[in-house]
């Protein structure tokens, strides 16, 4: 996956879950934020001013869906959809919440 598809999934992921979002939750992107993966594998938090970026994010992005789980292994960044482990509980149910 090229750095601009992960660019445009980090950033639709904020704007998945804006709505519902708190301000006060740091967990939680505000409309009109972006998310980017830099090559070191460190996250970073940008609020998106320029109408014409925004646009061009948009409409080359995907929509990430409720249950869209990201996960940091072997440096890679992978994402999938949240899914009924063998012993029957959802795999998001086993994993620690991180604040």
């Amino acid at each position: 996956m090229n750095n601009s598809k992960i660019f445009a999934i980090a950033l639709l992921a904020g704007s998945a879950f804006a709505a519902p979002a708190s301000a006060q939750d740091p967990m939680m992107m505000k409309d009109g934020q972006a998310m980017t993966m830099m090559p070191s594998g460190e996250m970073m938090m940008m609020d998106m001013t320029d109408k014409a970026m925004m646009d061009m994010a948009m409409k080359n992005g995907t929509e990430v869906t409720e249950g869209t789980i990201f996960m940091m292994s072997g440096g890679k960044l992978y994402m999938m959809q949240d899914m009924k482990m063998e012993d029957g509980r959802m795999m998001s149910e086993g994993m620690m919440m991180k604040k």
